[in-house]
């Protein structure tokens, strides 16, 4: 046999036998038995090696995973013994274990992007099976090293294996590289290496340089590593310098703090979010409330539901914002989530705003993140909170509702309860029950800071303001539910019906498909908003031949009576012509 053993990696060899299945096995049991010297067994047509107790395997069952750890070791020049099946290329891998806790255990997730079987000390590998060698060395060093971090173990749900160029890859990496720094603890630069080498070894689709250079550029992740330091220290109440609560609009929008707006669909959340950041823009009043800071102040718009150049930037000049003060993020490939704090970081350290928009908050939570989970939404959201005290900007969360409309303001946010908890103030909006204005109401359901403000009644109206401030109600959201599911009759479902409509009416029109959505969302049926329909006199059109169909504003001109009557009267002439012609006929035919 050529193969002598290696002594660094395996303490003794043992006798083997073939079990029922042809497995070889050792003759003797593992546990506290001395062994036998190399030289004892070699000969033997079945024996095997027990590892070193300071010593790790680290197997892989599938041959592509194999065939791409071997790639990546000989790339690095990794120092360790590798034993091959010459049957099926399967690999066995031992390193030197690391001080980090190591737990042995099948189809564990690697940090470098790979799945292995780990088994350490006292495990007894098989190296001749019925006078085979089972695993002879591919390749035998002169010494071990200790395991690489890339053989580390990382739990994850991200799976980097076979990585495809789809959406959301750049969102995983950013991710993984949080995980790897938060988690395993390693730093910046063995982050870099490790993404460097999952990318040529382990994903299917190969990010380019510039890709690579923009998730693993230093600002990055060093970021990450700063803020993985711990920065607990012991504080004497004695010392801390009371601070008072500041406010963009006193009471129900403090500064540098979380705020969630809320509706259902069709209701104005973001015309009010429009309106806000007009009224920062300018430094003017938001519903009769005072601007508290001395400047005007610059905002972020960050939408992912409607159109910059179409929707947002004419309901901003139509409140009477200044442009020049508000920016929007270009994100053609749905890069910004919470995950990415860094990025969010970096617009904020660029502009200093008083005021973020987030339009709607559950596009910033990505994919494969589980809104209902308290311990993901916390970990994700509490950076947010930090940068919001951190640049001193208010940072707003435009929130769908779900679908417990029986429930109280707090509980109808979609989401876990944590999204609630991480704001200091919370308004919902909704439509006025009856009111033949449209008019809808604000309600302040939240205040931590201070006393809850007045509800405050609006209307929307695009040319006259965009939003129109109609006065204060002493009632709740609760309380207009309730008046709501009072008045609950066939009359009062159309009537609401046909406020939908109103308010989605865009030149006159609105696209049947969308305002079905938006009816379905709100409760009303479709018998409903066809009814509705029929009272505002809307025509069905078509774009174009196969295109969308719109519901349109029918025009009428002006009516001459006395052409309407001469109408009438030659209509009249005409059918008595028709009747004098029959008699005639049934007198002829007798």
């Amino acid at each position: 046999m050529i193969w002598t053993g290696n002594e660094e990696a395996f303490r003794t060899y043992f006798h083997g036998k073939l079990d029922k299945n042809g497995k070889s096995i050792p003759a003797e049991k593992v546990k506290d038995m001395p062994g036998h010297p190399f030289n004892e067994v070699c000969n033997d047509d079945n024996f095997g090696a027990v590892l070193n107790n300071g010593y790790v395997d680290v197997s892989f069952d599938l041959k592509e995973m194999s065939d791409s750890f071997w790639d990546m070791a000989e790339a690095n020049d990794w120092n360790c013994l590798i034993l091959e099946n010459p049957d099926n290329g399967h690999i066995h891998s031992i390193w030197k274990k690391p001080k980090k806790t190591y737990k042995d255990g099948k189809d564990k997730k690697l940090v470098c992007g790979l799945v292995a079987d780990v088994h350490s000390g006292s495990t007894y590998i098989r190296l001749k099976v019925n006078g085979v060698e089972r695993f002879p060395p591919a390749f035998e060093p002169e010494h071990i090293q200790e395991l690489p971090e890339e053989l580390y173990q990382v739990n994850t749900n991200i799976k980097l294996w076979q990585l495809t160029d789809g959406d959301g890859r750049n969102d995983s990496l950013f991710r993984y590289a949080y995980t790897l720094r938060k988690s395993a603890g390693l730093s910046a630069d063995v982050i870099r290496r490790i993404l460097g080498n999952a990318n040529k070894y382990v994903f299917k689709d190969e990010l380019d340089e510039q890709e690579m250079n923009t998730i693993t550029r230093p600002e990055a992740l060093d970021s990450i590593e700063s803020d993985a330091e711990s920065k607990l220290r012991l504080v004497c109440l004695k010392g801390v310098e009371i601070k008072e609560v500041a406010f963009l609009y006193k009471p129900q929008i403090p500064k540098g703090k979380i705020v969630i707006i809320g509706a259902h669909p069709g209701t104005g959340k973001t015309f009010i979010g429009c309106y806000l950041a007009a009224c920062v823009s300018q430094g003017k009043p938001f519903f009769g409330i005072e601007y508290t800071q001395n400047v005007p102040g610059k905002v972020i718009y960050i939408t992912t539901e409607d159109g910059i150049a179409d929707t947002i930037v004419p309901r901003l000049l139509w409140c009477g914002a200044n442009i020049n003060n508000i920016y929007t993020i270009d994100d053609p490939k749905g890069e910004l989530k919470f995950s990415n704090i860094d990025a969010f970081d970096k617009y904020l350290d660029q502009v200093r705003p008083a005021l973020m928009i987030l339009d709607p908050f559950q596009s910033f939570l990505g994919g494969k993140v589980d809104g209902n989970s308290a311990n993901e939404i916390r970990a994700l959201l509490n950076p947010v909170i930090a940068l919001a005290e951190k640049y001193d900007t208010t940072i707003v969360f435009i929130c769908h509702y779900n679908k417990n409309n029986g429930g109280d303001a707090i509980t109808r946010i979609l989401g876990s309860m944590d999204t609630m908890a991480t704001a200091r103030s919370y308004l919902a909006l909704g439509n006025v029950p009856g009111d033949q204005n449209n008019t809808k109401y604000m309600s302040h359901e939240k205040s931590s800071t201070q006393a809850a403000g007045q509800t405050i009644l609006f209307r929307i109206d695009p040319e006259n303001g965009g939003v129109v401030y109609s006065g204060t109600s002493n009632l709740k959201q609760s309380d207009y539910a309730t008046l709501n599911a009072g008045r609950k009759n066939d009359t009062a479902s159309i009537f609401e019906a046909k406020m939908l409509i109103s308010e989605n009416l865009v030149d006159g029109r609105c696209e049947v498909k969308e305002i079905k959505e938006l009816a379905k969302a709100n409760g009303i049926s479709e018998r409903t908003l066809q009814r509705a329909r029929a009272d505002l006199q809307l025509k069905v059109v078509r774009e174009k031949f196969g295109g969308k169909y719109y519901w349109e504003k029918v025009e009428y001109e002006d009516i001459n009576p006395e052409q309407v009557e001469g109408s009438i009267n030659e209509y009249l002439d005409s059918l008595q012509g028709h009747v004098e012609s029959a008699e005639q006929g049934k007198k002829v035919s007798k």
